[in-house]
C-alpha cells in the first residue's frame, strides 16, 4: 500500500436506534473544485475490537454492527457502490485473543471521484438499544490538479 494522502472520516452516530441511513457530511478536504481533482485511492474501517475510540474520543462500532451495515457511495453521478458490505473494508481483525490481518484482499479502486455528501451507510435492520458510536472510514487519495481524473480514465477508457 502506497500512502501520500489520508483522511480519517468520522461520522457520528448520536441515536442509532431507529434509523436505517447515515448520510455523510460533506468533506471539504476530499472535494473535487476548479483547482484539483481528488482521486481515491484506497477504503478502510474499524471496530471497537481494533481501534476502541476515533480521534474525537467516540466509540467505534461493534463488529456485529458492522456487519449490519453497508456502504453506498455517489460516483459519476450515481449511487456507483451500491451496499457493499463495510466489513469488507477491514484490514485488520480482532478475534478475541489477537488482532491479525484480514482475509480480504484490498479493495482495489479504480481513480473514485466520490461526492460524499450523496453518500451514505445503510443497515440491513435498524439497531435497538445501541449506545452512540462513530463509524469510521479510512480514505487513502491523490489531490491532483483539474482535469488529471479525465486524462486518467481516458486511458483507460480506450482498452475496454
Amino acid at each position: 500500500m502506497k500512502l501520500k494522502r489520508y483522511e480519517l472520516i468520522e461520522l457520528k452516530i448520536e441515536n442509532p436506534n431507529g434509523p436505517s441511513q447515515f448520510s455523510f457530511l460533506d468533506i471539504p478536504d476530499l472535494r473535487d473544485d476548479t483547482t484539483q481533482d481528488i482521486i481515491i485511492t484506497g477504503l478502510e474501517t474499524y471496530t471497537v475490537e481494533n481501534m476502541p475510540l476515533t480521534a474525537e474520543g467516540n466509540l467505534t462500532p461493534t463488529t456485529a454492527q458492522l456487519l449490519n451495515s453497508f456502504l453506498v457511495l455517489y460516483i459519476d453521478g450515481e449511487e456507483s457502490v451500491y451496499r457493499l458490505p463495510l466489513v469488507r473494508l477491514l484490514p485488520v481483525f480482532a478475534n478475541g485473543v489477537a488482532t491479525v490481518r484480514s482475509n480480504f484482499e484490498e479493495l482495489d479502486l479504480e481513480n473514485l471521484r466520490i461526492v460524499w455528501n450523496k453518500s451514505y451507510i445503510q443497515l440491513s435492520i435498524p439497531f435497538v438499544g445501541a449506545a452512540p458510536f462513530s463509524y469510521v472510514v479510512g480514505v487513502r487519495y491523490k489531490k491532483l490538479p483539474a482535469g488529471s481524473w479525465a486524462q486518467l480514465n481516458a486511458g483507460r477508457l480506450q482498452g475496454l
